[in-house]
This record gives C-alpha cells, sequence and structure tokens, in this order.
C-alpha cells in the first residue's frame, strides 16, 4: 500500500510488462504498454490486465481508476496474430476463460476514468465502453472495423455500443465500419470529455479521478452499482433498490462525516466505513 504521502507513487507488479499498474494517493493508473503495436490485445496482456483490475477493486486505499495507453493510441484492438489464428471449436466457445476477453475482470465496483489519445479501435473500444467517464484528446478515434476481417464487434462490442449511443450511428460503427473523429464521439456521447491542444489527456483524467475520490466513497460505489442496473431493472425495482441503499449509507461512518464536515464548514475526511 502506499504511505501518507498521497504524492508518494508504487508501482504494482503485475507479473508482465505489458500492462502497467502505479498508485498515487487514492487514485490508480492502469496503463496498456504494448506501444511498437499500438496496445493490441493478447493473452498475456489480458492476463495482466484483469490482474490489474482485480487489484484495483480488492484495495481499500483505491477509490478510483484511470485507464489509459501509452504511446501514441489507447488501443488498436486484438493482436490479428495471436486472434485469428486460434481454432474454433465447441469446448473453446463453452470456455469462459478459453477467448481473449478484454473486458474480464472490468465489473469493479470503483469508478473508471478512461483516457484515449490515437485510435481506439475493436476491442480496445470493448474496452472503452466497460468504463464509466471517458476522456479524449482531439487525436482519438473510434471504431469497430471488425465485419471487415470476417468477424464481428464481440465481448460485448455489439451489445454495449446500441445501449450507450444512438442506434443508427452504433449501426453505422459495427456494419458499416464507420469511424469517429473525437468531436463526433463527444456529440453523440460516446466519450463525456475532450480535452483541447496542449492539455494532457492522461493530466485531466487523473485530476477527475482525484476529484472522485475526495467524495464518499462507499456512497460512490453503490451509486455506479445502481447506475449500472438501472440498464436490466424495471423502474420500480430499481427505485426499490435505491431506498435500500439510502438507508444502509445512512447508518455510515461516511455519512456522519459529510454531515458534520458540511456543519463545520470544512472538507469531510472519508474513511469508507
Amino acid at each position: 500500500m502506499t504511505g501518507d504521502d498521497p504524492t508518494e507513487t508504487e508501482t504494482v507488479d503485475l507479473g508482465t510488462d505489458t500492462v502497467l499498474m502505479t498508485v498515487t494517493g487514492p487514485v490508480a493508473t492502469i496503463t496498456l504498454n504494448r506501444p511498437d503495436r499500438l496496445n493490441a490485445l493478447t493473452v498475456e496482456l489480458l492476463t495482466g490486465l484483469e490482474r490489474a483490475w482485480r487489484t484495483a477493486d480488492e484495495r481499500r486505499d483505491v477509490r478510483a481508476v484511470v485507464f489509459t495507453g501509452a504511446g501514441r493510441a489507447f488501443c488498436a484492438g486484438a493482436d490479428i496474430d495471436e486472434y485469428l489464428s486460434q481454432p474454433s471449436s465447441l469446448e473453446r466457445l463453452l470456455s469462459p476463460h478459453a477467448d481473449l476477453r478484454p473486458d474480464r475482470g472490468l465489473e469493479l465496483r470503483k469508478p473508471v476514468v478512461a483516457a484515449v489519445t490515437g485510435p481506439c479501435f475493436g476491442g480496445g473500444l470493448t474496452l472503452l465502453l466497460a468504463t464509466d467517464i471517458r476522456f479524449a484528446g482531439p487525436d482519438a478515434r473510434f471504431a469497430t472495423p471488425e465485419t471487415g476481417w470476417g468477424v464481428l464487434a464481440g465481448f460485448g462490442g455489439t451489445q454495449r455500443l446500441m445501449r450507450q449511443i444512438p442506434h443508427a450511428v452504433a449501426m453505422a460503427m459495427l456494419v458499416g465500419g464507420e469511424e469517429l473523429t473525437a468531436a463526433d464521439a463527444h456529440r453523440w456521447g460516446l466519450v463525456s470529455h475532450v480535452v483541447v491542444d496542449g492539455d494532457s489527456v492522461l493530466t485531466a483524467a487523473r485530476n477527475y479521478a482525484q476529484a472522485i475520490a475526495a467524495r464518499a466513497p462507499l456512497a460512490t460505489q453503490a451509486t455506479k452499482e445502481l447506475a449500472l442496473r438501472a440498464h436490466d431493472l424495471p423502474l420500480a425495482d430499481g427505485i426499490r433498490l435505491e431506498d435500500t441503499m439510502v438507508r444502509l449509507l445512512q447508518d455510515t461512518e461516511d455519512a456522519a462525516e459529510g454531515i458534520a464536515a458540511w456543519r463545520e464548514g470544512r472538507r469531510p475526511r472519508y474513511t469508507g466505513r
């Protein structure tokens, strides 16, 4: 774990150099690190990435995560040499761990802020769709080119994209291979922020993650859980679950600290209890 100094940075060993992870104060940064291959996804990389997600989720000192790619791309998708060379079989289809699965382990409770520069294609877009808040640089590009290779945007690509942007725009990407610029992605709600020239996308994402981390962690995690469940639950059931969570949060130390800090005109000091 990190020490008391919020500026101290710890490097986490993930067992591979294709994914890097650091923790600075309450924010973890996870970086895809195959810049020579535009961070294309391999089994080794995805194994390290799953380990990073699990580590971030389990550590109490981590309250928010920044996710990015090294070099000039966020992620160009699956490494074609490795992905398409795998033989197909029923056994492989039925095994949840046999394939390159970009979103495996990404269902963590804590908010994930993406920082995107350059290409975000294929499996890279699948990863992006499972994040919560998304910053893009002016050079960011988004596409699902898979049908041009005789395959499709799997591992949640066809499902999440249709839920997150307008139908016709999603279909143009999925079926037509249409590419979105950063401005297009912002217009259609695929990304939440576009960072202007001269500013660092990664710095902007980290600053945002720090601001999230300053908020009550239990309330933040509960909010993320409920918001994601809203896609699947009937409204009445979602509101009932929301009411239950509100009651549970009212009895936490963080809720008492938040009220006390507001009354005393100071910043709250949340402990996640």
